[in-house]
């Protein structure tokens, strides 16, 4: 770590020689045993982009979503970006192909969805509705 407070770090994985493993790799940040982020990442295999449409059918504004690629032990950042997808509106992101963990929450941080190894390797779309 450099530059005290603010500072940063920098690191790599490296093999000149045959590249990294194909797989999921796993980023977690923690300053003093406790967590601060995380992100993961698919090397190799097929990952083509897709657009996934979250269309909010619930009663709720969704402040916050998580699309986490399956098999990571956290949901990382927050995909909407300080954006909202309001009751009956809908938002696309792009992310790449594969099999995804979502999870949606209201602005009072209290979970409106959350769904588990979603194949999501072509454009599709995901619901969010009231839970029953």
């Amino acid at each position: 770590w450099v530059g005290d407070e603010s500072g940063n770090w920098g690191g790599c994985i490296l093999d000149e020689e045959s590249g990294l493993a194909d797989g999921l790799y796993e980023l977690v940040l923690s300053v003093d045993g406790e967590f601060q982020g995380s992100g993961a990442v698919h090397v190799g295999g097929d990952h083509p982009p897709v657009e996934l449409t979250i269309d909010n059918q619930s009663s709720f504004d969704i402040c916050y979503a998580y699309v986490s690629p399956s098999g990571a032990q956290n949901w990382g950042e927050d995909d909407l970006g300080g954006d909202t997808i309001d009751s009956g509106y809908s938002l696309t992101l792009t992310i790449p192909g594969g099999v995804y963990d979502i999870l949606t929450l209201d602005c009072g941080d209290e979970t409106i969805t959350e769904d588990y190894d979603l194949d999501l390797s072509d454009d599709s779309t995901y619901t969010v509705t009231d839970a029953d």
